[in-house]
């Protein structure tokens, strides 16, 4: 058996599992396009069948939680992905942040 991520329709993540198909609650090793690997619990089987002779089974996978980045905690690339500001909070712009300099840095 062998298992890639795959991008699934509703925007999620899941796998592709070449080989035997698991089941709910199983737990797979993944190998990532870096070479490393990644053990996933699968949620549900979506979908089956047989490429070149193979069985292909496409999986939803448990989600985990992640930890916060520095963008997701105000840090250097900003507060929800917002830009720094370029006159450090000295401005009145209020939409796009046209008085600034196209910075959004008042968050309005």
């Amino acid at each position: 058996m062998s298992a890639s991520f795959k991008k699934l329709n509703d925007g999620n993540w899941g796998i592709r599992v070449i080989g035997t198909a698991p089941t709910a609650g199983a737990t797979v090793v993944v190998k990532k396009l870096d070479k490393t690997t990644s053990a996933v619990v699968v949620d549900a089987i979506l979908f089956s069948t047989v490429e070149k002779g193979e069985a292909v089974t496409i999986c939803s996978i448990k989600q985990t939680a992640r930890k916060a980045t520095a963008s997701a905690r105000g840090g250097s690339s900003g507060f929800r992905g917002r830009r720094a500001c370029k006159t450090d909070g000295n401005c009145s712009s209020f939409g796009a942040g046209r008085s600034c300099g196209g910075e959004d840095c008042d968050g309005y």
